[in-house]
């Protein structure tokens, strides 16, 4: 386990601002996962990371999007490789935008005079290494060519077909230490057939040790099946960041909100995990 790695990485992400005169501190939470997607590497390969796939999956309000664009930003400067190349997918390309905004307005805090960075609508640019962050429409037929360094997918629980992820991480051969990371909350589209639920279930069998993967890390935020989900003292599994960015009285109404109107249950219950 590199230290080292790790800590400059969430130390280069502490100097990020969401808003004038806030500096961005990751949580507690937030850091383990950046310890496990970046700290790992094979004994006998010291340069060579062990993860290279992540599911990450809470419910809603939890920091998915700046989670998401912190990564983007510390695969494409904290991992010092010449020519990165960062990318946000989603489903739909307005989803995918919401992280590349996020990811700009947090480099935009550290360079607000474009001397590292330069910035458009839709693509931010890094001249010093050759590197780029964009966000990549739906469309498979135009991702052909691509070699991203990291590529981040948002609220994959609405995909139907896993063609782009699969696209983006063939594209991933010629890199070192690739990263290929799904973010998002539950949905409705139960089957292995929809490449989230497939996902899921290998995260599970891999943490039921079933089977191995140590190339995969998962971190599913989520109650455990015989849980009330009217316990609130449950609700802290499916929402790591209760009491920051989420707060106990917003949970509490959605509750309440289900337990008296069953015919929105199912729609609550599924976004916030419980």
């Amino acid at each position: 386990f590199n230290y080292e790695t790790v800590d400059q990485k969430i130390r280069l992400v502490s100097k990020l601002k969401l808003q004038e005169g806030n500096y961005f501190d990751l949580l507690p939470f937030q850091q383990w996962i950046f310890a496990n997607l970046y700290g790992w590497y094979y004994v006998n390969e010291p340069d060579e990371r062990v993860i290279s796939n992540a599911l990450i999956l809470t419910a809603r309000k939890n920091g998915k999007s700046v989670l998401g664009a912190s990564i983007a930003i510390a695969s494409a400067i904290g991992d010092k490789i010449h020519a990165p190349e960062i990318a946000f997918i989603a489903n739909a390309s307005k989803q995918a935008a919401m992280l590349f905004k996020y990811c700009r307005r947090l480099i935009k805090s550290i360079d607000p005079n474009e001397k590292i960075f330069h910035y458009t609508r839709n693509l931010i640019t890094i001249p010093s290494l050759d590197g780029s962050i964009d966000v990549l429409a739906s469309d498979t037929s135009k991702l052909d060519g691509r070699s991203d360094s990291c590529f981040i997918q948002d609220e994959a629980h609405a995909a139907k077909s896993s063609e782009i992820w699969d696209v983006l991480k063939t594209g991933q051969g010629a890199r070192h230490n690739p990263l290929a990371v799904s973010i998002t909350t539950t949905g409705f589209l139960l089957g292995e057939e929809y490449p989230l639920y497939n996902m899921w279930q290998h995260c599970r069998e891999f943490l039921d040790k079933k089977i191995d993967d140590d190339t995969f890390f998962a971190a599913l935020y989520q109650m455990d099946d015989n849980d009330d989900w009217t316990d609130e003292t449950n609700w802290v599994k499916a929402n790591p960041a209760l009491g920051t960015t989420l707060s106990l009285k917003y949970l509490r109404e959605q509750c309440q909100t289900a337990v008296q109107q069953p015919s929105r249950e199912v729609s609550i219950k599924t976004k916030l995990n419980i």
